[in-house]
């Protein structure tokens, strides 16, 4: 004889606050592009140190921290550019070869190196044009020198050398930038009569106070069926410079 036995309970719920978790959509942050520059001429002897060495450029009131660098020498002439080692040096010491044993004649060239250029410059057999190109260390002496290893005369630092201006990004761009410049192969002498600029670009976080946020009270509701009780709740986020997204778990309309 099998019996059956129906068995109801009465089921309250207590809900409490659900699980609040606040996405940001985006920290706000600045980004500015500077160019500074030293129009002075740098005169480069047959072989040895440059004058001046090294030839600098004063970077002030800049906010933030490098996120690109550029860097144009204006007016190279040499009758052999490979001889030509320039090294570049930012405020917190990172160091970067912009040009070594690349070229051969340069007549009057403007150069820009940058690291997003498409090509890097040419090799010790072929002259100098203007143009934007990749920093570029040819590791060549070229056809006429022995030296393979750039050395570079203090009071410039001590390689090794990066060979790419990402180097210098995350650092602070205030402070003393300062282009060393040697001739390494006796013979012929160089100049670069217009001097040289440094492009900076700078980005800041403009907003680095974290957003409110804005929840309710615990809840309590009784069931209302075997599944529980919908409940609704609004929770919220303010911010100065953006539109946080708040995500709940469970979410508002849920039982």
């Amino acid at each position: 004889m099998s019996t059956q036995k129906d068995v109801c309970v009465a089921v309250t719920r207590r809900i409490f606050l659900p699980v609040v978790s606040l996405i940001i959509v985006g920290m706000l942050t600045a980004s500015c592009s500077l160019t500074f520059s030293n129009s002075d001429a740098i005169t480069v002897p047959d072989t040895g140190e440059a004058s001046p060495y090294p030839s600098t450029i004063v970077v002030t009131n800049v906010d933030g921290t490098v996120t690109n660098i550029d860097v144009t020498l204006f007016e190279i002439s040499s009758s052999a550019a490979s001889d030509l080692d320039i090294l570049l040096v930012g405020p917190t010491g990172a160091s970067v070869v912009l040009m070594s044993d690349v070229g051969e004649v340069a007549l009057d060239v403007t150069l820009t190196l940058d690291d997003d250029a498409e090509t890097s410059l040419p090799d010790s057999a072929t002259p100098l044009t203007s143009g934007t190109f990749k920093p570029t260390n040819a590791s060549d002496a070229g056809p006429k020198c022995t030296e393979t290893e750039d050395v570079f005369p203090d009071p410039a630092p001590a390689g090794p050398y990066s060979t790419m201006l990402a180097a210098f990004n995350g650092t602070d761009p205030n402070g003393t930038w300062s282009l060393y410049v040697i001739d390494d192969c006796a013979g012929d002498s160089s100049s670069i009569d217009g001097g040289w600029s440094l492009g900076i670009v700078a980005e800041t976080t403009v907003d680095a106070e974290p957003p409110i946020l804005t929840v309710p009270d615990n809840i309590t509701v009784n069931a209302t069926s075997p599944k529980g009780a919908v409940v609704t709740f609004a929770a919220t986020a303010t911010d100065d410079a953006s539109t946080p997204t708040v995500e709940c778990v469970p979410p508002s309309g849920s039982t």
